[in-house]
C-alpha cells in the first residue's frame, strides 16, 4: 500500500521519518514529495520512498491517498491537480479566518459559550467602542505567524493608554495610538477582542494547546494537549519567546486544585466539539488540528484560534500512531475517492 506525504522541503525531515518507520510496520510505503516533484503532463511523482535503508527517488504512480500539509496550499495549480487524482487530507477549501470561526461558533448554540467577543479591527472607532465595553482588548493579525503582531490595550482613566507587546509594556497617548493603527494595524487585515485573562497563578499567560488526529476509526482524538506558559510576557503564551510548557493535568492540578479533573473533561470535550464543527464549516474532513483555548480564573473556556497545520515536535510518537491508523482507515474506506 502506497501513501503520498506531501511537504514544502527538498528532502524528508524528523517527523516524515518517524511517520514512514511506523508506516512500514503497518505495510505501508510512504511516498515523500514537494510540489516540484508533481509531473502533471506525465500524470506521476517523482518522489522518495525508503528502500534497502535510504530514501530513493523512484517514478510513481500518484498514490490515492495523500496527506498533504496546509503549508503547501500556496501551490494551488498542484493542490487543483492533485484534488482531482487522490483524496488529499487537506485541501485548502474553505480556510477560515480567526473571525469568520468566532462568527459562525457563536451561531451554534452548544459551541457559542467558548467564542469571545471579536470584531474586525478597521477604524480608530472599532478600537474606541471594545475599550469602553471591555477593561482591555486584544489586537491581532487575522493570519498570525508565532503570534507576531499582537498588542493588548488598556485606557487608562486620564485618556492615556496602557499598552502589551510581546515582553514590553509602555504607556501612550492617544496620538500615538493613532499613529500605530495608521502605520501599523491599517497596513494589514486583524480582528481586535476582549481580553481573555487565561493566567496562572504567578501571573504570566497561558493557553492550551489541544492537538488532535483523525484516528484508526476515522474518528477525531485527542493526541496530546499541553499548557504553553508565556514567562515574562505581556499578551500571549508563545514559547518561541521564550515561554515554556507543561503538562496539562499537572498544570491544572496545580492551578486549579478543586477543579482540575472536571475542567480536564471540559478541555476534552471542547476540542472534539470544535473540531467536529470546523470540519462541518469547511465542509472536508481534515487529518489534524491544533486549538488554542484559553481558561479564565472563573474556569471558562475560550477559543483563541484554529491551526490547520500544528507543531507535532512535542508529541511525535502520538502523532505517527494516530496518522498512520488514519492512513489505513483511509485506505481502506476512501480509495478511489476523488474529494470536491
Amino acid at each position: 500500500m502506497l501513501v503520498g506525504y506531501m511537504r514544502n522541503f527538498r528532502s524528508p525531515k524528523f517527523m516524515a521519518n518517524i511517520i514512514r518507520a511506523v508506516a512500514k510496520s503497518k505495510n505501508i510505503d510512504l511516498l515523500y514529495f514537494n510540489a516540484k516533484d508533481v509531473n502533471i503532463e506525465k500524470n506521476q511523482i517523482r518522489g522518495l520512498v525508503y528502500i534497502d535503508n535510504k530514501w530513493k527517488r523512484i517514478d510513481s504512480r500518484i498514490p490515492d491517498v495523500i496527506d498533504v500539509s496546509a503549508s503547501c496550499l500556496k501551490h494551488k495549480e498542484v493542490i487543483n491537480y492533485l484534488s482531482e487524482k487522490a483524496y488529499l487530507t487537506e485541501n485548502g477549501s474553505k480556510r477560515l479566518s480567526k473571525d469568520y470561526l468566532q462568527e459562525e461558533l457563536v451561531k451554534d448554540n452548544k459551541l457559542k459559550k467558548y467564542v469571545i467577543p471579536s470584531s474586525n479591527c478597521n477604524s480608530l472607532q472599532i478600537i474606541d467602542k471594545y475599550l469602553s465595553l471591555y477593561d482591555e482588548v486584544v489586537i491581532k493579525p487575522v493570519y498570525s505567524e508565532r503570534g507576531k503582531g499582537i498588542y493588548k490595550i488598556k485606557q487608562n482613566d486620564n485618556g492615556s493608554y496602557l499598552i502589551g507587546h510581546n515582553k514590553k509594556q509602555q504607556k501612550i497617548s492617544s496620538s500615538e495610538l493613532k499613529d500605530l493603527y495608521t502605520n501599523t494595524i491599517s497596513k494589514r487585515k486583524h480582528v481586535i477582542q476582549k481580553c481573555i485573562q487565561s493566567k496562572t497563578l504567578q501571573g504570566d499567560p497561558f493557553d492550551c494547546r489541544i492537538h488532535l488526529e483523525k484516528n484508526g476509526l476515522g474518528n477525531w482524538e485527542i493526541a496530546k494537549s499541553y499548557i504553553r506558559i508565556g514567562i515574562g510576557q505581556q499578551v500571549i503564551s508563545n514559547v518561541n519567546q521564550g515561554g515554556g510548557l507543561s503538562n496539562t493535568p499537572v498544570f491544572l492540578k496545580s492551578n486549579y486544585p478543586d477543579s482540575y479533573e472536571n475542567l480536564l473533561r471540559k478541555i476534552n470535550e471542547a476540542g472534539i466539539e470544535i473540531a467536529e464543527k470546523i470540519e462541518q464549516l469547511r465542509g472536508i474532513e481534515l487529518a489534524t488540528l491544533g486549538l488554542d483555548v484559553g481558561i479564565t480564573s472563573d474556569e471558562n473556556l475560550y477559543v483563541f484560534e484554529a491551526n490547520s497545520a500544528p507543531d507535532p515536535s512535542f508529541l511525535k510518537a502520538e502523532v505517527a500512531m494516530l496518522r498512520t491508523d488514519y492512513y489505513q482507515f483511509l485506505l481502506k474506506h476512501r480509495n478511489g475517492y476523488r474529494q470536491k
